[in-house]
């Protein structure tokens, strides 16, 4: 090959390399950023999440204080007096004496003296009423005495989530709607508030007792109002484990979290900012990685006297969770960049394959241009002798030289018979005789002749056939070219005084041959491709051994094709060793 093409040939090579480098880079580049992404994304909705609990727990404590005031407290100036047929407890944070009770045999009866503590104002009302908003089993009934317009409200106080269920207006008459008596999130109770023109009432579900509603006039809305904020800026300084529920937090987190699109496990913890301690610690929580974690929010975030508290999150399974959003895209690089490399290496073994075709044909051409060269010369030679006035007449020398002419013909016959041969051979068109055949009398025939010429040449062949089982299934012909093929080689490539040993073996069933000489060996980098076609072993392309590159490929596959094996072992200085392996009868 030109040393030009040579060049072209490795820069196109070195180029398809850097190529795939580049485009394994990229994609590599890519699946990184595409990771950066989606962290980036988890980070957003970890602190949307937590900004939500934080509001939701602030809502919470808010409307707790609230409904906690309306009911724990009457406006000033305001005389209430109940009469019920059977009273029930109240709530264990209020005091004994605050606050209504409810009834829950029959009809519920209050009486209700109230007096407005505005100025210029004053309305006394006094009788035996029915309670505008009450339970009755899974019921909740509000009565209208009059037309206008109302509004009832669920609270869960849990959550702080706020729901309007009737807000329109009523003609006068008792109407219902369903009681929802399941357990809030995080436990706590339901309020119901029912909003009738200035009045309020409320109305808690809970366990398994239904507490007090009580009615607040506008002048107590604006001290409730007042009371409740006294008694927020109180709550700023109590500990923050009083002010958090664990259940609370957690069910809060998990639902925020799930909305979110995290459904992993997590441990939290609140993290003082003024101590540096953490708090509400998840059981078997690990203390390093949470206080190490950016993933927080801060808890009350409108506190204006507590010191600082931020909650604070860590997902033991984060990284693979977020491995698994790119699971697609990994999976699809992977297959196309695999699909590349295999493409890729394909090609570059086509290119070599192909460069080594080309340079074996070159050889071949070159053998065999130099076999033909011989007897056509010499052909030639005899044809001009035979034309010569002095020969023509001595018909000895032309017969001579006529059977030099035959003899040249047929050698070169036999060359292109052996090519074309081998052509048909790899198609396999060709059909096997297998017969019973004894290998020993095959080897002792095959080896007469290449005994001759050892000896000539000061060296001997010999046989040692020990195989006691030495009959095969194999066609006689093609054994016999397989034994000619592997005796010739040994006798080409000796040196001077060859020694040539034929054995014989029984192993696993079979029978192996073996033909060993001590000639010039082959490289260990060429024995693999010894049994190519046209390949020819640089080290043994001398002058005085010439040849097509097709005796071992016509014994591997006719080896082969009857069924047997092929092993080749060599040293170089010190000879090869081949041998074939059939299967005895």
């Amino acid at each position: 090959m030109p040393l030009k093409r040579e060049i072209a040939l490795r820069a196109i090579v070195a180029g398809m390399v850097l190529a795939l480098a580049g485009l394994i880079g990229i994609q590599w580049h890519l699946l990184r950023q595409a990771m950066a992404l989606k962290e980036q994304a988890f980070r957003r909705n970890v602190s949307a999440a937590l900004n939500t609990v934080a509001q939701k727990m602030e809502a919470g404590e808010a409307y707790r204080d609230v409904i906690g005031m309306a009911l724990a407290v009457p406006p000033p100036g305001a005389k209430s007096h109940f009469s019920m047929e059977e009273v029930l407890t109240s709530h264990d944070s209020l005091p004994e004496h605050s606050g209504p009770r409810l009834a829950r045999k029959g009809r519920t009866v209050v009486t209700v003296t109230t007096s407005s503590s505005g100025p210029g104002s004053q309305a006394m009302m006094s009788g035996l009423v029915a309670l505008p908003l009450r339970s009755e089993g899974n019921r909740i009934l509000y009565t209208v005495l009059s037309p206008q317009h109302v509004r009832l409200q669920l609270y869960d106080l849990a959550s702080g989530r706020d729901t309007v269920i009737v807000d329109t207006f009523k003609t006068p008459g008792v109407y219902e709607v369903r009681a929802d008596r399941r357990v809030p999130q995080g436990g706590g109770d339901f309020f119901y508030r029912y909003t009738a023109d200035s009045s309020q009432f409320y109305l808690r579900l809970g366990g398994a007792q239904d507490r007090a509603s009580v009615s607040v006039s506008g002048g107590g809305k604006r001290e409730l109002v007042n009371r409740v904020v006294d008694r927020l800026i109180v709550a700023e300084q109590q500990p923050i484990e009083r002010r958090v529920k664990p259940t609370v937090l957690d069910s809060l987190l998990t639902s925020s979290l799930r909305d979110a699109g995290i459904p992993l496990p997590f441990n939290r913890a609140v993290y003082s900012r003024q101590d540096s301690a953490l708090t509400l610690l998840s059981p078997g929580a690990a203390q390093g990685e949470l206080r190490s974690s950016d993933l927080r929010a801060r808890l009350f975030p409108t506190d204006l006297l507590s010191p600082r508290n931020d909650l604070v999150v860590y997902f033991p399974g984060q990284q693979s969770f977020l491995f698994s959003q790119i699971v697609p895209q990994l999976g699809a690089a992977a297959l196309f960049t695999l699909i590349i490399v295999l493409s890729f290496i394909y090609a570059v073994r086509t290119i070599m394959a192909q460069t080594r075709l080309a340079r074996l044909m070159i050889d071949f051409i070159n053998n065999m241009t130099h076999e033909f060269k011989t007897p056509i010369s010499t052909v030639s030679l005899a044809v001009e002798a035979i034309g010569r006035p002095d020969v023509i007449g001595q018909p000895d020398r032309v017969l001579r030289y006529n059977n030099v002419i035959r003899d040249e013909n047929a050698r070169m016959r036999l060359q292109v018979e052996r090519i074309l041969q081998m052509a048909v051979l790899e198609r396999g068109e060709y059909e096997m005789n297998l017969l019973p055949v004894d290998v020993h009398d095959l080897i002792r025939r095959a080896s007469a002749g290449v005994a001759l010429q050892a000896e000539h040449r000061g060296g001997r062949l010999e046989l040692f056939l020990d195989a006691r089982d030495h009959l095969i299934r194999a066609d006689a012909v093609h054994l016999t070219n397989i034994l000619n093929n592997l005796l010739d080689n040994a006798n080409k490539y000796s040196p001077e005084s060859p020694r040539i040993a034929v054995s014989t073996r029984n192993a696993d069933g079979r029978l192996m041959i073996t033909v060993k000489d001590n000639g010039i060996g082959i490289a260990e980098g060429h024995l693999p491709r010894v049994f190519d076609k046209f390949y020819r072993v640089p080290t043994g392309n001398r002058h005085d051994v010439k040849g097509f590159g097709l005796g071992l490929s016509y014994v591997k596959l006719m080896t082969e094709a009857m069924g047997g094996t092929v092993t080749i072992t060599s040293v170089m200085g010190r000879g090869t060793s081949v041998g074939v392996g059939f299967p005895v009868v």
